[in-house]
């Protein structure tokens, strides 16, 4: 299986897309931060992890230019959102429809800054499917924009499309440790402990964190108040020949149950081996207590 580059059919055109102009639409600036797996404790990397890293804090990834055009680019797409009982409203597939969100996807620069943060040889997913996936604001508030889960793709990023700083809720958070103990604690009926969650503070549209999905247990919560959420999951493949990837799933078990609970843990996607070698409630604490400096 190889990155499918033709639009498969169905899949359109968009009246508000542009060719992206890394000179006009990039504005990269390097997180402060960087949490290392080993903070959470000697189980947090389990057999898996593909290197040190957990999570950043906030980087800038878009200029104000670039900001304006995926914010006109995914108020378009929205009409071809979906819903399921874990995302309420979401879109997928969208590089497919839009020259700026490849792009921006596949951008050198970009790469080169996310391989440096994640410490691992990041590339685009062969899957494209994966690629970009965007998540919409519930039209019912008791939803949360998604829940907690574990990604089934190596490293994303968490990009804020609209303006966070006057939204009530609906913050991005991760849980302080393995992934599986989040889970246990989840499914036991116990919660997650408020002094274990943490939320990165993105000072406007345009900034990102850069995760290692399988490894970090995260969620969208729910918004306090009506408002026009976005954000993007930007997905990327680590080709380690002597590490599994982690798209390649069993077909058993919690990961990929398709009927969740709402303290249940969901993984996003899912492909064979083949996939993977065919190309090599309460306040949540802010990072800034949780993560290291970053070297440099």
């Amino acid at each position: 299986m190889s990155e499918t580059f033709v639009a498969p059919p169905g899949y359109g055109g968009l009246e508000s897309d542009v060719a992206w102009d890394p000179q006009r639409h990039l504005a990269l600036q390097a997180p402060e931060r960087v949490t290392l797996l080993g903070e959470w404790g000697p189980d947090a990397a389990g057999p898996s992890a593909l290197s040190p890293v957990a999570i950043t804090s906030a980087f800038r990834l878009l200029s104000d230019e670039g900001v304006v055009v995926l914010q006109a680019i995914c108020g378009e797409l929205e009409q071809y959102s979906v819903g399921d009982e874990r995302i309420a409203k979401k879109v997928r597939g969208s590089i497919y429809r839009s020259e700026f969100l490849r792009g921006m996807y596949e951008d050198a620069s970009v790469l080169a800054l996310l391989r440096e943060l994640a410490q691992a040889p990041l590339e685009p997913h062969p899957v494209s499917h994966h690629a970009i996936h965007i998540n919409y604001a519930p039209d019912d508030l008791a939803r949360n924009v998604d829940q907690w889960h574990r990604d089934v793709i190596s490293f994303d990023y968490v990009l804020m499309v609209s303006d966070p700083r006057p939204m009530r809720g609906g913050r991005f958070e991760y849980f302080l440790g393995p992934v599986e103990e989040g889970r246990e604690l989840l499914e036991s009926g116990a919660g997650l402990p408020p002094e274990r969650v943490a939320s990165p503070d993105f000072p406007g549209p345009g900034w990102a964190v850069l995760q290692q999905g399988h490894r970090v247990l995260h969620r969208a919560a729910r918004l306090e108040e009506r408002y026009p959420r976005i954000t993007i999951v930007g997905s990327y493949w680590t080709p380690l020949p002597e590490l599994d990837d982690p798209t390649d799933l069993p077909l058993t078990g919690w990961s990929t149950s398709r009927r969740q609970r709402p303290t249940s843990l969901g993984r996003r996607g899912s492909c064979r081996r083949s996939c993977a070698r065919s190309r090599r409630g309460s306040r949540p604490r802010r990072t800034r207590s949780t993560t290291r400096k970053r070297a440099g």
